[in-house]
């Protein structure tokens, strides 16, 4: 909700903050945790070159208008959640006329435990024109209709 002081809106707000804010520097941030305001007190630190860009990478399926990523570890303990995906941008497609948002995390695809994104691609490939997401926003999980074609 807030870095250093200042309100954010939109998730996309945050990486231009972060990234002018020098690695070692503290920093507070203010966030939503299990229906409540936190408060945090962080040390920034810097990305490693390649490893992590690669780690980070978002596979985009052109097919949903979708970049999705695997929830790390600490993300699937935050949300008591065995596996999902992380809608890390939606372009005009069939996911965004879903409905589906940057930060929702796709818990599962037609049922199948959403692991990686090959769920995503093994669904599509399967000649499926129509696919329910289980979708984790918030604290809500909501079925999400996707009309792919």
């Amino acid at each position: 909700m807030k870095f250093n002081g200042t309100d954010i809106s939109q998730s996309s707000e945050l990486p231009p903050l972060v990234s002018d804010t020098a690695p070692g520097s503290k920093a507070a941030l203010s966030v939503w945790r299990q229906g409540k305001p936190k408060e945090l007190s962080i040390t920034l630190g810097q990305m490693e070159s390649g490893k992590v860009a690669a780690e980070s990478a978002a596979p985009q399926d052109k097919q949903l208008g979708l970049s999705v990523r695997p929830l790390n570890r600490q993300e699937r303990a935050e949300a008591q959640v065995a596996g999902g995906l992380v809608v890390e941008d939606v372009a005009d497609g069939p996911a965004k006329r879903a409905g589906l948002r940057s930060g929702d995390v796709i818990l599962s695809v037609n049922g199948e435990l959403a692991s990686s994104p090959d769920t995503l691609k093994s669904q599509l490939g399967q000649g499926r024109k129509k696919m329910a997401l289980l979708v984790l926003r918030g604290d809500d999980r909501l079925f999400v209709p996707v009309t792919v074609g």
